[in-house]
């Protein structure tokens, strides 16, 4: 299975979601789940609104988010666009506060997550046993548009080094018209592809900057193609099973 969405199809059904202290934030969904499909990737857009603060919590399922515009802080950390942050599922981690020009990231996860967020203290009585695993990486340096479109060659770096479990994450960038397989999905489970920079050209379709593409760890290697424009591209790896499991 691939899916694939751009932000600006997203961003066109983004709804508030209200926290616990009354303030808002702006959620676009790019691939549904439910608990008719918990298998499915659930993946999100969150727009944060300047001096704006989401509490501390935990998921049950594991997850990535990549700061893509604004800046803030995680806990004491400051994030930048193209940070990525990853969590196990029972992990707790905040909380988001959004600096003076607010922020974005995308919210990533390779299957349904029932509960949502659970924030302290409150949520403290569904903490289940896990593995316990926070990784934050970046900021990722991008190029310009003028450096990407006059590159000559493939790189792939690491953002985050590939664990017995398979997690990873990898920050590749192709100069216009060149291809690259992708890392197998099957040695995790399931990758996200979040375009960071120029064009991806898949299935005949040519997907701008913050499209999100989700392959699952059965589809096979993809062929990364880039457009004339060159193309940046964070490749985000789940480990293979649940943290809870």
């Amino acid at each position: 299975m691939i899916l694939a969405q751009t932000l600006a199809a997203a961003r066109a059904q983004r709804a508030t979601r209200v926290l616990p202290d009354g303030q808002a934030i702006w959620v676009s969904r790019l691939f549904p789940a439910s608990d008719e499909t918990p298998e499915r990737p659930m993946a999100s857009f969150v727009e944060q609104l300047p001096q704006t603060t989401i509490p501390s919590h935990f998921h049950a399922v594991n997850q990535f988010q990549v700061l893509v515009e604004g800046q803030g802080t995680l806990g004491k950390r400051a994030l930048q666009p193209w940070s990525v942050h990853y969590t196990n599922g029972f992990t707790g981690y905040g909380p988001l506060c959004a600096a003076a020009v607010g922020m974005a990231f995308f919210t990533l996860r390779n299957r349904y997550d029932a509960g949502g967020a659970r924030y302290f203290p409150a949520g403290q009585s569904f903490m289940q046993p896990a593995p316990k695993r926070h990784h934050l990486a970046g900021p990722l340096a991008l190029s310009s548009a003028a450096a990407l479109r006059s590159r000559q060659d493939t790189t792939c770096d690491t953002v985050l080094a590939q664990e017995d479990d398979g997690l990873a994450a990898w920050f590749l960038r192709l100069g216009p018209g060149l291809c690259t397989p992708t890392p197998d999905p099957a040695q995790g489970g399931g990758q996200y592809l979040l375009v960071a920079g120029g064009t991806l050209l898949h299935d005949g379709v040519m997907w701008p900057r913050l499209s999100c593409l989700y392959v699952s760890a059965d589809a096979g290697p993809c062929v990364l193609q880039s457009g004339t424009d060159g193309l940046e591209l964070v490749l985000l790896q789940f480990p293979l099973l649940e943290a809870c499991l």
